[in-house]
């Protein structure tokens, strides 16, 4: 569940498509709820194959997306782990730790000296910096150790595979030179989201059926600033047929229950199987992306604007920076300012009230990230790099 499994399943199933051996080091399924998935629950290692992938899944210390002290608990756990497990699966080609966690990179570097094998670091988040950009205080020294553990991996890597143009000045003047660093974003996988025409809402069992629906789908965590939609829809309470939906899982979903609970025109939904979310979209009229006000999001492009724009969806982005750019150029939904409930109320409005304009911004984006984050395409790409740091 989440980003970053998505992107590391789609990219290792197109690889043993192409003929490739690969295999997986995750923790025992537990996010986001801190909670072992049934079945998983009294083993230390659990082998399976998933898609033609091997996935040996090892034992964290498992704690709910909250908690400095606990969560750390978490990240130590899966780089011990998947640091020893790694010296005991077939010896790879190449190596690749993704990043955030930060210590996945530690992980992957101590295979890569003890195995004899090339690295690849993939950097998904500008980490330790999003973390003092939302204000978790970590403390001066565990945030200076952080800084060095970032510096540490950047260098030692034989590539680095950034998910964003915008990340390359801090990653060039952090160590990486210019040769070993990489851009491939996250993409769309055609499989899951593509554009269909609109059916009836099976999925809200009728209840919303005459709603316009403005829904947020993801993760319910610090960085997202999700009470924008709480606000908005408190504007909107007067206005019968607009309707918010929230689904998923994450630190602030229980806070955001609690505060919508009296506001009539916005519903939280549990998180759904990844294979749901296309059907979900599709029955929705417009997708959110939002994140906070902070200059650090500027640089991220969020995986769910890609979803959305595949499904033929219209998104309302509440992101500044990178992401703003790809949905002003591909005309595939609307800029609303971040953390400004009231632009997001007037913009729902205008999109609610102009059928032509849904349409024009479903079909654009359905096209632009085709044609431009075909995940076919980024994965054949990903390979080329991986067969070039091998020879």
């Amino acid at each position: 569940m989440g980003a970053p499994a998505a992107r590391s399943y789609a990219f290792s199933r197109r690889w043993v498509q192409a003929s490739h051996e690969v295999t997986v080091i995750s923790g025992i399924p537990n996010h986001p709820t801190g909670n072992v998935y049934p079945g998983y629950r009294r083993q230390l290692v659990y082998r399976e194959n998933l898609d033609g992938i091997n996935v040996l899944r090892v034992w964290v210390y498992t704690t709910p997306n909250s908690g400095v002290l606990r969560r750390s608990f978490n990240y130590i756990s899966y780089a011990l782990s998947a640091a020893f497990s790694g010296q005991f699966v077939e010896k790879p080609d190449v190596i690749i730790a993704s990043s955030p966690q930060i210590l996945a990179g530690l992980a992957g570097i101590a295979v890569k000296w003890l195995r004899g094998v090339p690295l690849v670091v993939e950097v998904r988040d500008l980490w330790p910096d999003t973390i003092a950009e939302i204000e978790v205080n970590i403390g001066d020294a565990a945030m200076r150790l952080l800084r060095s553990i970032e510096r540490f991996m950047y260098r030692t890597p034989d590539a680095v595979v950034s998910v964003s143009p915008a990340f390359s000045e801090h990653l060039l003047t952090n160590g990486v030179e210019e040769h070993r660093l990489h851009v491939i974003p996250n993409g769309v996988d055609r499989s899951l989201f593509f554009p269909e025409e609109k059916k009836a809402r099976t999925f809200f069992n009728g209840r919303l059926q005459d709603k316009f629906i403005v829904a947020y789908i993801g993760t319910m965590g610090l960085c997202h600033g999700l009470e924008t939609i709480i606000e908005a829809a408190s504007i909107l309470r007067d206005t019968p047929d607009v309707h918010f939906v929230l689904m998923g899982e994450g630190a602030e979903k229980e806070i955001l229950k609690a505060r919508c609970s009296a506001i009539p025109n916005v519903t939280v939904y549990d998180s759904r199987p990844r294979k749901e979310i296309g059907s979900i979209l599709h029955e929705v009229d417009a997708s959110l992306v939002l994140l906070k006000n902070k200059p650090i999001f500027r640089t991220v492009i969020p995986s769910k604007l890609f979803e959305a724009m595949g499904c033929g969806v219209p998104v309302l982005l509440g992101v500044d920076g990178m992401a703003r750019a790809i949905i002003e150029e591909s005309g595939g939904g609307l800029f609303v300012e971040p953390e400004n409930p009231r632009n997001l109320a007037e913009t729902v409005l205008r999109l609610r009230n102009d059928n032509h304009l849904r349409n024009q911004l479903g079909a654009k984006g359905a096209s632009y990230v085709l044609q431009h984050y075909n995940i076919d395409i980024l994965a054949r790409r990903y390979e080329q790099i991986l067969e070039n740091v091998i020879s």
